[in-house]
């Protein structure tokens, strides 16, 4: 059955889209320049929101639980995370983000704005303008769209 226009033209823009986001997210992620991995710094930002279990964290990095336990060790390690005791079940820990958490991943959100702002700077006004009327349209793409 052929593809009505429509359907191709979706088609098309997905796949443009989505080599324009990895190629820019490959940019946003290469300068880190810290020994953070992705799992580890994916796990932080998950922290920021609100303390979570080891098995909510490796469900949501879809890893085993005892590599995750690992990675909490090692973030905990470098004073990123810390362990409490759940307080609607006193069996059960919480991993909680430290300050030193929250510096790590203020600091990585401001090394991709630098390197967005560097991105941006060399677009000419209109393209500017285009990324400007486009951001209601992505931000509708992402899950638990804000609007």
């Amino acid at each position: 059955m052929p593809r009505r226009p429509a359907q191709h033209q979706t088609d098309t823009l997905a796949a443009d889209l989505e080599a324009a986001l990895v190629d820019l997210w490959s940019g946003l992620i290469a300068p880190a320049g810290d020994d953070l991995s992705r799992t580890s710094a994916s796990v932080l930002n998950m922290l920021r929101e609100r303390p979570h279990r080891i098995t909510e964290l490796a469900a949501a990095q879809s890893v085993a639980q005892p590599s995750m336990t690992v990675a909490v060790q090692r973030l905990e390690a470098r004073g990123l995370v810390t362990r409490e005791r759940a307080t609607d079940d006193r069996r059960a820990t919480n991993v909680v983000l430290t300050d030193a958490g929250r510096a790590k991943l203020a600091e990585r959100r401001a090394q991709r704005a630098r390197f967005l702002d560097e991105r941006l700077a060399a677009l000419t006004p209109a393209q500017r303008a285009a990324l400007v009327a486009a951001l209601p349209a992505l931000h509708a793409l992402t899950p638990g769209d804000p609007a």
